[in-house]
């Protein structure tokens, strides 16, 4: 385990212990505290690197991708009449769309299929599966891209977090979105004030994990990768990407997946846990 991964563990495990002993082991409380307090720190001191400049994923990071996503496709479902027109439920449609998005979105990190292209095959499929009319996939996804972008849906704490990071630390978004949507979704959701700088994947001609994404992000933000701290949900875009840029990461695990080989400097599992450990 590296230096930095364990000395938040450290931080934990002084949380959890005075919160097991504040009611039922005053004195012992105080005792073990202080004690693990004084050790703490001195590592923290002593191996912690400081930070100035917080690369942030957007997607499933702060804005909240599933459930965002799952309202505009019920907007979308309702609008057609799916209901009505041979489609079991909601809940089939949006099986079959997930899995086809989600290979279009790798084959589209692969450049392998364009992002107009990505677009609108994933509604064309999906409507060819349902035995639907396939000619309403390009209207479905001008919806998609339209209504998706008005949702401000972001995880708990994200906002009281960024208040508390933006006073040590200077603020930029990466994502791979497209700027159509990305710029409406921050502007919409209330992050704009916290942010110096947006480097989407249209603006940079590359995408996560490439490195010349990360390349243009320095260029243009003028951070120093020894000096900046990744921060993502996904394993193979965010935090692999920044493995290979050499940047720090915080792997922001909400559903506590097992990643067989990941070995990210840090490790949370909501995005407020960011105030405990920055």
């Amino acid at each position: 385990m590296n230096h930095n991964k364990l000395s938040f563990y450290l931080l934990q495990t002084i949380y959890t212990i005075q919160d097991e002993c504040q009611f039922f082991y005053p004195t012992l409380k105080i005792i073990i505290f202080k004690s693990i307090n004084k050790q703490f720190f001195y590592f923290r001191n002593q191996k912690m690197k400081e930070y100035k400049y917080l690369f942030i994923d957007l997607d499933g990071t702060m804005w909240d991708f599933a459930q965002n996503a799952r309202t505009t496709l019920y907007e979308i479902f309702d609008f057609h009449n799916f209901k009505n027109s041979g489609v079991e439920s909601f809940n089939t449609f949006l099986s079959i769309y997930q899995k086809i998005n989600t290979d279009l979105w790798a084959l589209f990190r692969e450049e392998k299929v364009s992002k107009d292209f990505l677009s609108v095959e994933r509604f064309r499929k999906t409507l060819a599966q349902l035995s639907q009319d396939e000619n309403k996939a390009n209207q479905m996804a001008q919806q998609y891209l339209s209504w998706s972008s008005e949702k401000t849906q972001l995880y708990p704490g994200v906002i009281d977090t960024l208040e508390h990071l933006q006073k040590k630390y200077t603020l930029h978004i990466l994502t791979n979105g497209f700027n159509e949507v990305q710029y409406k979704k921050i502007e919409n959701s209330g992050l704009s004030p916290y942010f110096h700088t947006i480097i989407t994947s249209d603006d940079a001609g590359a995408k996560k994990p490439e490195k010349q994404f990360f390349d243009y992000a320095f260029l243009h933000t003028q951070a120093k990768p020894e000096q900046t701290l990744m921060i993502g949900d996904n394993e193979e875009v965010d935090i692999a990407g920044a493995i290979k840029a050499d940047i720090d990461q915080v792997f922001v695990n909400m559903d506590k997946r097992q990643v067989p080989g990941l070995n990210p400097t840090f490790e949370i599992q909501n995005f407020s846990e960011l105030k405990t450990m920055l």
